[in-house]
């Protein structure tokens, strides 16, 4: 049997079941630690299930993966922000309303497209 590496937490213990996963003991509930843009980072993945928990992690890393470590900025762009945006609002808009949203976005896309969301300020808007 593999050894796994203990870390106390008050009265509960984290046991290292595999890289960046973690086992709280008392509960069985699986965490996250990660390092990204020079920071650590320690998230529940809200599940006793451990194949589940592997997929979550995946997840996070991804996300994780996404900062810039030089830095400290994200790099999500103007359009992806705006589509995700776009996306979560379709269910709430009519078809008018979304349609005008969406040609507001498309205009914007001129200015801001290749941009992160991070550095568009001011100056940029001037």
């Amino acid at each position: 049997m593999p050894k796994t590496k203990q870390a106390d937490a008050g009265s509960g213990q984290f046991v290292k079941v595999a890289e960046n996963l973690y086992r709280y003991q008392p509960s069985g509930g699986y965490y996250a630690l990660l390092k990204g843009g020079g920071k650590q980072i320690r998230r529940s993945l809200k599940t006793r299930d451990r194949k589940l928990a592997e997929r979550r992690l995946a997840g996070l890393r991804e996300k994780v993966d996404r900062i810039d470590t030089n830095e400290g900025k994200t790099k999500v762009e103007f359009m992806e922000a705006a589509q995700l945006w776009l996306d979560c609002m379709r269910p709430h808009l009519t078809p008018s309303s979304f349609l005008r949203r969406q040609t507001s976005v498309k205009q914007l896309k001129r200015h801001f497209g290749g941009h992160s969301v991070r550095a568009i300020t001011c100056t940029l808007c001037n």
